[in-house]
């Protein structure tokens, strides 16, 4: 069962989980981030693979992915961008 259930379900009193998977979720209360080395940062890397046969259109996700756009919805969505110190 995913944490924000156990939690709004009041089976859990206390969890750990991605802010942005909580942070929509009713019943739910983020309190903040995990202190100093408790905390975890989690990075993502994207590649286009040498043998695809769309380069170009991979290549322009991963522009998109990096764009300031995504960077602005990924703060929106309590998550890091890139480039954006953990």
């Amino acid at each position: 069962m995913p944490v924000g259930s156990l939690l709004a379900s009041g089976a859990a009193n206390l969890a750990f989980q991605q802010h942005s998977e909580l942070m929509d979720l009713p019943g739910i209360v983020i309190v903040g981030p995990l202190p100093g080395d408790s905390a975890i940062c989690s990075t993502f890397s994207g590649g286009v693979l040498a043998a695809s046969t769309q380069p170009d259109r991979a290549a322009e996700v991963l522009d998109l992915l990096g764009s300031e756009v995504a960077s602005k919805t990924a703060r929106a969505r309590g998550m890091r961008a890139p480039g954006d110190h953990c």
